[in-house]
């Protein structure tokens, strides 16, 4: 179905402003309103999924939806601060349709019982309030939860308490008010969604905070335009706000250390196997990037999967490893540990890439356990096992994949190819391209340098 001229027109004409994000959503949304292409309705929750575009394309974290249930169950529910709850129709073009379905069957199955499953049924894909509407999801189908004060005696949501709060019982039972933009809408934009759920949770970041992930996957997003300068673009995105003074060096980690952007295919779904997104702040960002030799890119990524997953929390901060642990690495005691551990990395990469993000938790233990023997805090980890040698690490990792054997699994949104110049795995290891981050070189030049890299 192909829209008005006059709506197309508006749209464009909005999206050629420089808005800020929230304004500019706004003023698109009162254009489609207009020309009934969006439209307010009470949904109940098991009509809804996530759309792929929330949170940088991370969706919902399951064990953050029953954390921050388990919060509003102190204070009460108030469908009032819902007021700001948008969704898109799912698509009707099949391809598209099933590659939406796909998304969500993936965040449930990561979810070890925490999340509903995905019916077939549902025609929303919510780019706001997805925590709030996938725990009221999960409530429904008694789902099992990781808050022990939703819990009743089997570990599962006890919903007879959760409704003693009869706003709860409301959500529950008859939704609450959406507004719904149509799906041409976003067959006609199809960045529209990544603008909404911008603007929508950026609005309540007060509530929510920043996540540093989320900020990577943007910069990823953003670096498929071919003059996009990732460092001025990680500013942007974080003006006023407590990543911004750091954001360049998440731009450095995409831009030199991310492989492209395939690590994040590993990084954010093992991020939501522990518990809630944590960030890792300044000290601990400006080490990784800045402190840690260049050839390290793989054990870059484990030292990200081990403090991402920490069970060591304070203020929303990781804190399992520290700015002094990464920068043991520097001990030239510790150098030829290093390149083993990266060695390792690097071969286990390549075995289970192919197979992501089934495999994401099988490459992340193996992180967990290399980083922690690496910096000697194997005790201090969740497991509180020590191994003798990095190889006994790796045998146990190889064991452990071969029993799985996990299928192959499609590319996922945040591998996607890009424009700007993000370094591949293999030019990371390239003498040259190392070199060069210490000094300017061009290539037919002769240079001698006697202090050494």
């Amino acid at each position: 179905m192909s829209l008005p001229v006059d709506v197309v027109a508006a749209v464009e004409a909005e999206l050629q402003k420089s808005s800020p994000p929230l304004s500019m959503w706004n003023s698109i949304v009162q254009v489609l309103k207009q020309s009934k292409l969006a439209w307010t309705a009470v949904l109940r929750a098991d009509s809804l999924l996530v759309h792929p575009a929330n949170r940088g394309g991370m969706g919902v974290n399951p064990h953050a939806c029953h954390a921050k249930a388990a919060s509003l169950m102190k204070t009460g529910w108030d469908a009032s601060f819902l007021h700001s709850s948008f969704c898109f129709e799912v698509s009707d073009d099949p391809a598209v349709r099933q590659a939406q379905f796909s998304f969500n069957q993936e965040i449930v199955s990561q979810s070890a019982g925490l999340l509903g499953a995905v019916g077939q049924h549902e025609r929303h894909l919510s780019v706001s309030a997805g925590h709030t509407s996938q725990f009221v999801k999960a409530a429904a189908h008694g789902c099992r939860t990781s808050e022990a004060t939703l819990a009743d005696s089997t570990g599962k949501l006890n919903v007879q308490a959760l409704c003693e709060d009869a706003e709860f019982k409301k959500l529950l039972q008859v939704g609450w008010t959406w507004t719904v933009v149509a799906n041409s809408v976003e067959k006609q934009w199809p960045q529209l969604p990544k603008l909404a759920e911008r603007a929508l949770n950026a609005s309540n970041s007060t509530f929510s905070g920043p996540n540093e992930l989320e900020l990577c996957l943007y910069l990823v997003d953003r670096s498929k335009c071919e003059t996009t300068n990732l460092q001025d673009v990680a500013a942007e995105a974080t003006q006023g706000g407590p990543l911004h003074h750091y954001a360049k060096h998440l731009a450095t980690w995409v831009t030199q250390f991310s492989n492209q952007a395939a690590f994040l295919k590993f990084l954010v779904p093992f991020s939501k196997q522990f518990g809630q997104n944590v960030n890792l702040g300044e000290d601990f960002w400006t080490s990784l990037v800045m402190n840690l030799p260049e050839q390290y890119p793989c054990l870059r990524l484990a030292f990200l999967a081990t403090n991402f997953t920490s069970h060591r929390v304070s203020n929303g901060y990781a804190r399992l490893l520290l700015k002094s642990d990464v920068e043991k690495l520097k001990n030239k005691k510790l150098q030829s540990l290093g390149l083993e551990a990266e060695e390792l990395l690097y071969k286990a990469w390549n075995r289970i890439e192919a197979s992501l993000p089934s495999s994401a938790k099988n490459f992340g233990i193996l992180c967990l356990r290399i980083c922690l023997h690496v910096v000697d805090k194997e005790k201090m980890g969740r497991e509180g096992k020590t191994y003798g040698s990095l190889a006994a690490i790796y045998w146990e990792f190889e064991a452990d994949f071969a029993a799985s054997a996990p299928p192959a699994a499609k590319s996922s949104p945040a591998a996607s190819s890009t424009s700007a110049p993000l370094v591949a795995l293999g030019e990371a290891y390239d003498p040259l391209w190392l070199a060069q981050q210490k000094m300017k070189l061009k290539k037919g030049l002769l240079y001698t340098y006697d202090e050494g890299l």
